[in-house]
């Protein structure tokens, strides 16, 4: 594994389009001791032939000896915060304490194991404290606090329509200024806020937020296609304006099976490779994302290995 010391994801400006400013993450969930090394060797010689950066994300369910031993490689790191924390990083909540604790976690664990970039979800219509799900919760049984019956579809967890009020302007205004301060405040660290998976009351769903929001940006296709069925918009559209904001820093590239045509009551979440049977268009997803100099691709998949990275390479040719 050498030749890959410790890069900044952002180093230099990754400006024109050339496919060796690419640099591609396997999630840390698609990695386990038994095949960590063979899987990390094989998709360095992969990527080193294409002339593109190889890394890891880190994931937020990451344990701390697992993330000891990801800090060891000589394999550049990113992260999906908050690592090893209590807290949900909730810029919406009134108290800000939870969300500042987890960060301030967060930022002393990356600079103890290398990197500067962190992507996290920062958008929640509550008040409540919200626990990381992981090692001692489900998803499910995490988020089931944010869960506000009111601002749900009915009898469903999924998000409805309360974009346009005026509880929805408040908390938004909140959460712009407090991403903003969070790069301020932690400078080592470049923290991208993440377009939610539109379920508990989450807010960051659409392009217009991530747009008004303020950079740093993290997309995910995934969420973005869930989002784009629930509310009818065009989903490259989204994809595509989202991108042109020029603050898009890190894309979760992963596939997920749900059809415009499939009943709400079964959409799930993505996270499949991007071999998975799909509608979404993904080569032309990631021919957006070429066009508008989007250049570190994360691979959210349990599953990533080196099938997804020459669909990568296929669709980026």
């Amino acid at each position: 594994m050498s030749g890959y010391g410790r890069l900044s994801p952002d180093e230099g400006p990754n400006r024109g389009r050339n496919m060796n400013n690419i640099r591609v993450d396997y999630t840390s969930a698609a990695l386990h001791p038994d095949d960590c090394q063979q899987k990390i060797e094989a998709a360095c010689k992969f990527c080193d032939t294409q002339g593109w950066t190889f890394g890891i994300q880190v994931h937020n369910t990451c344990t701390a000896d697992w993330l000891s031993t990801l800090g060891s490689l000589d394999v550049p790191l990113s992260y999906h915060a908050p690592l090893l924390s209590k807290y949900f990083m909730n810029l919406a909540n009134e108290d800000k304490r939870y969300a500042w604790d987890s960060a301030n976690k967060t930022a002393d664990l990356i600079q103890q194991h290398g990197g500067n970039l962190a992507v996290y979800h920062g958008f929640l219509m509550t008040d409540v404290p919200v626990r990381i799900f992981g090692q001692f919760a489900s998803f499910d049984e995490a988020m089931r606090a944010a869960y506000r019956e009111e601002l749900s579809q009915p009898e469903r967890v999924f998000c409805r329509d309360f974009l346009g009020t005026q509880e929805f302007a408040e908390r938004f205004e909140r959460v712009k200024a407090r991403h903003a301060a969070l790069n301020k405040q932690f400078p080592q660290v470049t923290w991208c806020i993440e377009d939610d998976y539109p379920v508990y009351g989450a807010g960051m769903l659409l392009a217009e937020q991530m747009a008004q929001v303020g950079g740093p940006l993290c997309l995910d296709i995934s969420h973005q296609w869930i989002a784009s069925l629930l509310f009818g918009r065009d989903f490259h559209e989204q994809v595509e304006a989202t991108a042109q904001t020029g603050q898009v820093r890190c894309v979760h590239f992963h596939a997920n099976p749900i059809r415009p045509d499939t009943p709400i009551e079964t959409y799930r979440d993505g996270h499949q490779s991007l071999a998975t049977p799909n509608c979404m268009d993904l080569p032309r997803v990631a021919r957006i994302l070429q066009q508008y100099d989007v250049t570190h691709l994360v691979l959210e998949t349990p599953e990533a290995d080196l099938r997804d990275l020459q669909l990568l390479s296929d669709w980026l040719s």
